[in-house]
C-alpha cells in the first residue's frame, strides 16, 4: 500500500533525506519498532534478577541497560524539517525546506532550478550532497512516491558507514 500525500511529505524531507527511517524521528519506524520490541521486554530485566544464578547476574544488567536505549528510540524529538525543525537533527545551515516553499515544490527534485549551486555550499563533496542529488534526481525522474516505496525499508544512514558495502 503506497503513502498518501500527507504522509510522504511528513516521511521525507525535501532534500530527499527519509524522516521516516531517521532514529531521531518521532513518527519514524524506529521510534514505532523500539517502542514495539520494548513491550516485549516488559518484565525481562526483573525476571532475569530473580531467577539467574549469581554468575550470570551481569546479563540482567545488560537487559537493563538495552532497555533504558530502547526508550531513548522510542521517544525521539525531531518532528521532520517541514515541522518544527530541531536544529539538533537537522544540517546545520540547512535552508532547503524554505528554499522548496518558495519555489512552490515539495522536494528539490521537483524544482525547475534542480540541481542549484546553492546545496554545493550547503554540503560540499559529502556523503549528504551524493545522497541529495541521488535521491533528488529519482524524485525528479519517477516521483516522490516511488522514491519512498525503493528507500523505506533502507537505514537513514546508508552510505555514511565507514565500511559501507551497499
Amino acid at each position: 500500500m503506497g503513502q498518501s500525500r500527507e504522509q510522504l511529505l511528513d516521511f521525507m524531507a525535501p532534500c530527499s533525506l527519509l524522516c521516516y527511517s531517521c532514529p531521531a524521528f518521532v513518527r519514524g519506524i524506529v521510534c514505532e519498532l523500539s517502542g514495539k520490541l520494548l513491550n516485549y521486554f516488559e518484565g525481562f530485566y526483573d525476571f532475569l534478577a530473580e531467577h539467574l544464578p549469581e554468575k550470570l547476574k551481569s546479563k540482567a544488567e545488560e537487559v537493563k541497560s538495552f532497555e533504558e536505549r530502547l526508550r531513548d528510540y522510542a521517544r525521539p524529538r525531531c518532528n521532520g524539517c517541514r515541522k518544527n525543525r530541531n536544529p539538533e537533527c537537522s544540517v546545520k545551515g540547512c535552508f532547503i525546506p524554505e528554499c522548496t516553499r518558495e519555489h512552490g515544490v515539495d522536494y528539490c527534485g521537483e524544482c525547475d532550478a534542480f540541481p542549484c549551486r546553492k546545496v554545493d555550499t550547503l554540503f560540499p563533496n559529502s556523503a549528504v550532497y551524493h545522497r541529495w542529488l541521488r535521491g533528488s534526481t529519482f524524485i525528479r525522474q519517477v516521483g516522490a512516491a516511488q522514491f519512498f516505496e525503493q528507500e523505506k525499508g533502507k537505514s537513514h544512514y546508508v552510505g555514511f558507514a565507514k565500511d559501507d558495502s551497499q
